[in-house]
């Protein structure tokens, strides 16, 4: 998965979680970045479990490849319509599942003093062993900005539609 465009006053306090059609999801960064300074500006961020290592963790993160982490042991808490995330942030929890349907990115800040934003949305990257017809779909959800203390809103909505034999286009869960 792929978030571009990404910025925060302090990214330590991230905590962002993916879901898919089935209920299926991974907590991909919870709690990673930091450093001085430790927020992110304008940076794509590639989460990847093939990627040659995770996430910072006390370090500010820049543009690039990282595998998912979840620095935080304990549950966190995200606010409705977002399920009661699991503590795992691989994205290998969607292997074997049905990527058809609506995918959900629920992002949140655990303290209540900084902002964000996701200016250039997100992206997933599914791949199937077969290519059955349908369609893909997903929602970006997140506070309003990043971190203020109000209901989540929709904000960006994502599709993709396939044929039977061709390989999926659009949006594409990397992993």
């Amino acid at each position: 998965m792929k978030l571009n465009n990404l910025t925060h006053t302090w990214g330590d306090d991230l905590d962002i979680l993916l879901v898919g059609p089935g209920g299926q999801q991974a907590l991909v960064w919870s709690d990673a970045g930091g450093g001085d300074p430790g927020f992110p500006v304008d940076v794509t961020v590639t989460l990847d479990n093939d990627a040659a290592a995770p996430l910072p963790d006390g370090t500010p993160i820049v543009s690039g490849t990282y595998q998912p982490a979840n620095y935080e042991a304990a549950v966190d808490g995200f606010p409705a319509p977002a399920p009661a995330p699991g503590t795992s942030a691989s994205l290998l929890n969607f292997n074997g599942t049905s990527p058809n349907g609506a995918w959900s990115l629920y992002i949140v800040d655990d303290a209540a003093s900084d902002t964000g934003t996701l200016a250039g949305g997100w992206e997933l990257n599914i791949t199937t062993d077969t290519c059955a017809a349908g369609s893909i779909s997903g929602t970006i959800i997140y506070g309003n900005p990043i971190g203020n203390p109000v209901p989540p809103r929709f904000v960006k909505n994502v599709s993709v539609a396939s044929t039977v034999g061709a390989p999926p286009v659009g949006p594409v869960v990397t992993g």
